[in-house]
């Protein structure tokens, strides 16, 4: 018996062994519940030092519930045996986990229980991610079932509905998904077949379909317009994808085409009208200029042979009518400049020009005006600067800039004219010591008809230049037309202004 006993012992220090190093637990439990034999891998899984005697404990304290336990001992004592039953248990510390039990009873030779005994391992990292894995399916499954975009699998063949989400049966026109997968063909729904056919033949070659764009009807034979996004399982023949409804969109397009189309139109007519404008605004400009060429030639004619013979009154009242045409022809040469710059009809009379002379002589014909505010001209360029320019563009252009500098810069003030050369272009910048610019009036200044400022005027000045808001326009028009740019900078009101614009050398 001894040799039997010690033979049994090895027996069973070898199965211990060999469950330890698989991290198995073996247990074996008097009918009273009481344990009889565990291996270290038990104290191991309840978190006991392994040397600790848990031999005469009671099992029913290691259950996290009694429900589960009574569910245990009717199984194992209805079948004699329980294979991979899953329960909650409690640590030592009280923490709670899983382990999968293998149970069997033990019976003496009347049949009579005496024990129970089997392995058990610790299942709860399994029983975590099983969770976790179910809770993303319930919340696939919720996203799939309440999505706002139609979700579905169709049979390439037929395009027979095989699953859907509640979503793509209403857009069916079908309250029911198990209905709506019942009777809904896609294939016979679309409004132009070959368009499926398209479609089909892309997704085949591709694999995919983005945003495919299609007319199909519901149920009752309404008109949609739904866009497709889908992947191609050419072993399954099976389409898998995501509908959306694009039927305002749709709308909203046509609606946008047909008003562009209406615009479009309109435009054509109000192009014809402000031609018929420009024509007529040119004609009569040109009908004016004779009469007022008249007038002018007779005043001059009248100054010239009569000046010693006229009162001083007379005289005076002659030169106002005289400057008055000449302002009348100006503003004339100015809104025909205008009508031709926005009808890109600009044409340059370039040759090679000294623009430093071209300065010069506008320079002189505004003296007039510098001199009555005894401003200070500050020349800083080469004196024979030659450019291949319109020189009659060239000079309004300067004139307008200048006469501008000379407006709003005060008695006694300054405006320096300057000059730099880079690679392939030659910059001009005219620059005073004047009223300023606000950041919103440079943002106006090239614009028809902007005037941004009174100028400042002398007292030596008989009239005031209210002027047209139409030179820098022009200005802007010609230096394009020269291929180059103009801009302006100010620190601010009371700061001064710097004009610069570029020409092509």
């Amino acid at each position: 018996m001894a040799s039997i006993s010690k033979e049994n012992y090895n027996h069973e220090e070898h199965l211990f062994n060999t469950l330890d190093s698989l991290d198995i637990a073996f247990v074996r439990i008097s009918d009273e519940g009481i344990i009889l034999t565990i291996n270290r891998t038990f104290n191991k899984i309840f978190g006991y030092d392994p040397e600790k005697n848990l031999i005469g404990t009671k099992a029913l304290d290691y259950w996290q519930n009694s429900e589960e336990r009574n569910k245990f001992r009717e199984i194992l004592y209805k079948n004699g045996i329980v294979k991979k039953f899953i329960a909650p248990v409690k640590k030592v510390d009280g923490e709670k986990i899983f382990l999968q039990m293998n149970i069997k009873l033990n019976k003496n030779s009347n049949g009579k229980v005496i024990s129970s005994e089997g392995t058990f391992i610790d299942v709860t990292e399994r029983i975590e991610i099983e969770q976790k894995l179910k809770e993303s399916e319930e919340k696939f499954r919720s996203l799939y079932n309440n999505a706002e975009v139609g979700l579905f699998q169709t049979r390439v063949s037929d395009g027979k509905m095989l699953a859907s989400n509640q979503k793509c049966a209403e857009m069916g026109g079908y309250g029911d998904v198990d209905q709506f997968l019942k009777d809904y063909v896609v294939s016979e729904h679309y409004v132009d077949p070959t368009v499926r056919t398209t479609m089909i033949n892309k997704i085949k070659k591709e694999g995919v379909v983005k945003n495919y764009e299609a007319e199909i009807t519901d149920r009752h034979g309404i008109h949609h317009w739904r866009s497709y996004s889908a992947i191609f399982y050419p072993e399954k023949g099976l389409i898998e994808g995501v509908l959306i409804d694009i039927s305002e969109r749709k709308e909203a397009e046509q609606k946008l085409k047909e008003s562009e189309n209406k615009l479009r139109q309109q435009n054509i007519e109000l192009k014809k009208l402000d031609k018929t404008k420009n024509d007529f605004i040119i004609n009569v400009s040109h009908e004016l200029k004779t009469p007022m060429i008249s007038i002018s030639g007779y005043i001059d004619y009248i100054l010239m042979k009569y000046r010693k013979q006229l009162k001083l009154e007379i005289l005076e009242d002659l030169e106002i009518v005289q400057r008055n045409i000449n302002r009348l022809e100006v503003l004339m040469n100015q809104f025909l400049e205008v009508l031709i710059i926005d009808e890109k009809k600009l044409t340059l009379n370039k040759g090679m020009e000294n623009v430093s002379k071209i300065i010069n002589n506008c320079i002189d014909e505004l003296s007039y005006l510098i001199n009555a505010k005894n401003l200070e001209i500050i020349l800083n360029f080469d004196p024979k600067i030659i450019l291949d320019v319109d020189p009659e563009r060239i000079f309004t252009v300067f004139t307008n800039l200048i006469s501008n500098a000379i407006k709003f810069t005060p008695e006694y003030g300054w405006i320096e004219i300057s000059t730099k050369m880079t690679e392939n272009q030659y910059i001009f910048e005219i620059k005073d010591n004047g009223i300023g610019l606000s950041q919103n009036d440079i943002k106006r200044l090239f614009k028809k008809f902007e005037r941004i400022k009174s100028p400042i005027l002398s007292s030596d000045i008989k009239f005031k230049d209210s002027g047209t808001g139409l030179g820098l326009y022009i200005v802007k028009g010609i230096i394009k037309a020269h291929e180059g740019e103009i801009r302006a900078y100010s620190k601010g009101e009371n700061q001064g202004s710097t004009f610069v614009f570029d020409i092509p050398i």
